[in-house]
C-alpha cells in the first residue's frame, strides 16, 4: 500500500508531499535509494527499525524516527519483513523551518529526529503509532508539522531565483550565469544556497538533471542512450554514463533493464555491488 497527498496550504511552501507505505514483503531485499534533491522525514511504525548499509555488507540501524538529508549520491537500504512507515518530503528551505536545522547541516547523512526535536520526537512517534487508519495518520503528521511552524523567514531572494532557474525546463544554466542572475558574489551565493538547500548550486543542478534522466529512460520515444545524453545536456554518452553511475550505483542500461516501479527505489540482488 502506498498513499501520498499534498499538505495543507499553510505547509505547502515547506512540504512537497506527505506519504505512507505498508509493505507485506517477507523476504530480504536490497534497494538503491537514489537522490531526490530533497530532505525527508520518516517514522517507522512497524517492522525493523530504519537502517542502511554501511557499504561493507553491514547494516547501520538508524532508529524509528529519522531525518534523511539531501544527498548527491545513492545509498543502500536492506529490508526484511513487513513494514509500516509514514513521512514527508520537504521543499528546499523546509528543513530550517520544520526540523530546526538548516539543510546544509543535514546533507549527505541520516540524523535521528530526537537530535533535532528532543523529547518531542518520541512523543510524535507514539502519537503516530497509536493511529491505525492511514488517512488519520497523515492528518496527525500534518498537525505535528503545523504545530512546529513558527513565523518562518522567507527564502533569500537569491536562493529562490537560483532554484527557479535550475528547476526550469531545459538544461540547467551554468554556475556563472546563476551567479550573475543572483546579484550576489559566487561565495555569497554558495553559502546561502548550501544553507537552504544542502548542496552547492552546481551539484544540485546535477541532481535535477539526473532526475530528468530517470523520467526519460525507457520512455515511449525510444531514444538511444546517446540521444538521451545529448537531449539532457551532457557532452557525450560517456559523460552521461559517469554521472548516472555516480548517482545510482548502476549504469543507465542496468537501470532500464530493472525498470523499477518507483523510479528512485531500485531493488537489486543481495550480492549486487555498486559496480553493476
Amino acid at each position: 500500500m502506498f498513499l501520498e497527498r499534498r499538505p495543507c496550504p499553510a505547509l505547502q511552501p515547506f512540504v512537497r508531499t506527505l506519504w505512507l507505505t505498508r509493505s507485506e514483503a517477507t523476504g530480504p531485499r536490497r534497494e538503491h535509494l537514489l537522490p531526490t534533491g530533497e530532505t525527508h522525514l520518516a517514522f517507522r511504525l512497524a517492522g525493523t527499525p530504519l537502517c542502511i548499509s554501511d557499504g561493507g555488507g553491514r547494516d547501520r540501524p538508524l532508529g524509528t524516527a529519522v531525518v534523511g538529508g539531501i544527498r548527491s549520491s545513492f545509498y543502500v537500504r536492506d529490508l526484511a519483513g513487513p513494514t509500516h512507515t509514514v513521512g514527508v518530503q520537504l521543499h528546499p528551505g523546509g528543513a530550517g523551518v520544520l526540523l530546526g536545522a538548516p539543510a546544509g547541516a543535514l546533507a549527505e547523512q541520516h540524523v535521528p529526529l530526537d537530535a533535532l526535536w528532543g523529547a518531542a520526537a518520541g512523543e510524535a512517534y507514539e502519537r503516530l503509532l497509536a493511529i491505525a487508519d492511514a488517512e488519520a495518520a497523515l492528518d496527525a503528521l500534518e498537525a505535528l508539522l503545523l504545530a512546529r511552524l513558527r513565523r518562518p523567514r522567507g527564502m533569500h531572494p537569491a536562493v529562490a531565483e537560483t532554484l527557479a532557474r535550475i528547476e526550469a525546463p531545459g538544461t540547467p544554466p551554468a554556475v556563472g550565469a546563476l551567479v550573475a542572475a543572483s546579484g550576489c558574489s559566487h561565495r555569497r551565493l554558495l553559502t546561502l544556497f548550501r544553507d537552504a538547500v544542502g548542496l552547492s548550486p552546481k551539484r544540485f543542478a546535477r541532481v535535477v538533471r539526473f532526475g530528468r534522466a530517470l523520467e526519460r529512460i525507457g520512455g515511449p520515444d525510444g531514444r538511444t542512450m546517446a540521444e538521451l545524453a545529448l537531449a539532457l545536456g551532457y557532452s557525450d554518452q560517456p559523460h552521461f554514463q559517469r554521472d548516472f553511475r555516480a548517482f545510482a550505483g548502476l549504469t543507465p542500461e542496468t537501470y532500464a533493464r530493472l525498470a523499477p516501479a518507483s523510479p528512485r527505489h531500485v531493488r537489486v540482488a543481495l550480492d549486487t555491488s555498486t559496480s553493476t
